[in-house]
């Protein structure tokens, strides 16, 4: 008899010990997050403040991971939103094969994704199979018990300068319908959970920095041509007949004129670049106005400014030589006899 009592407070000691766990936890202790697959971050910043933000934008992957004890889990489903006038979402989807998945090894799992940038969200869900009980074909749901998993990931591209959020659409939710997040038991019951979004920020200089070319290369301010030319080429995967030619100006005064957009192949690259002319008399008036008179030759640099047709803006210099005329002033005669006496 006392060894009977002795077993059952050791049972007792046990299960005392075992049951919590094997009870799944609360809510508030179980996590879904957003993060950098890279990092594992829930904050990304992306770009430098000196670089333009390239035309295909800045590419990136997010996990999204259940994090805390979660016993009999059927089903879920992962909804997010995000700002469509600062990122795209390009792809969703389940990694089957990955040992971190939660229903990593199970069989038949039906997953579905969807991607609605224009509305600015996007879902992804999987469930486990079900079988069916006769008589009454009752449904018995299969389940996981899992701690830790990944539940599914999604690549974005950052299109925008800026900050953003891309933050998980609440269970229930009236304004998403069926595109929700939520945790479903084998009782096709709501689990509790808390989550974290991800933050994001996208830099990226506001002005596009191009590569301009003046000609002539030194230009003779007695010069009686008519024009000054101009060859300017925009970052790489920007198009010179995004330009619009109408907004350029040469150190902010000088309009520019269309001469014509040229393809051209430089290693073996395929290269665009605009030619565009200004009023040659108008440049050297505004040289002349603006630099020594009293030095024969100089340097001067010349800016050209722009915007794309979307309304982009560029930039870009070149540095040109300048011969500056310089009427020889009159010296009598006996002066110059005398002049080459004194130093």
């Amino acid at each position: 008899m006392k060894k009977i009592v002795t077993e059952i407070i050791l049972v007792s000691l046990l299960l005392g010990t075992f049951l919590p766990l094997m009870g799944g936890i609360s809510g508030e202790e179980r996590v879904i997050r957003i993060v950098d697959a890279e990092t594992g971050s829930a904050s990304i910043t992306l770009g430098s403040e000196t670089e333009p933000l390239p035309p295909e934008g800045y590419a990136f992957t997010l996990n999204v991971t259940l994090d805390g004890l979660t016993n009999y889990l059927f089903q879920y489903h992962v909804a997010v939103k995000f700002d469509k006038n600062k990122v795209h979402c390009t792809a969703s989807w389940v990694n089957l094969n990955d040992p971190n998945f939660v229903f990593y090894g199970e069989s038949p799992i039906v997953v579905s994704v969807s991607t609605y940038n224009d509305e600015g969200f996007a879902a992804v869900s999987a469930m486990l199979g079900t079988d069916y009980v006769f008589p009454g074909r009752q449904e018995i749901h299969h389940y996981v018990n899992v701690s830790y998993g990944l539940l599914c990931q999604f690549n974005f591209t950052a299109i925008s300068t800026g900050n953003s959020t891309i933050e998980f659409i609440p269970t229930e939710s009236p304004d998403y319908y069926y595109f929700t997040t939520f945790l479903m038991d084998k009782d096709e019951q709501y689990m509790s959970f808390t989550s974290e979004n991800l933050t994001l920020t996208a830099l990226g200089s506001s002005i596009l920095s191009a590569k301009v070319r003046i000609y002539p290369r030194a230009l003779n301010l007695r010069s009686r041509g008519k024009w000054i030319m101009a060859f300017v080429k925009l970052p790489e995967g920007y198009d010179a007949h995004d330009i619009n030619v109408s907004s350029i100006l040469l150190n902010d005064t000088i309009p520019a004129e269309i001469k014509h957009i040229k393809i051209g192949n430089c290693n073996n690259f395929t290269v665009s670049y605009l030619i565009v002319k200004f009023d040659r008399a108008e440049v050297i008036s505004y040289i002349l106005n603006n630099t020594d008179k009293h030095r024969k030759f100089m340097t001067v640099t010349l800016t050209m400014t722009g915007k794309l047709m979307d309304g982009t803006s560029f930039e870009g210099s070149d540095r040109v030589k300048i011969i500056l005329w310089i009427p020889r002033r009159h010296i009598p005669m006996h002066h110059r006899r005398c002049a080459k006496f004194h130093p």
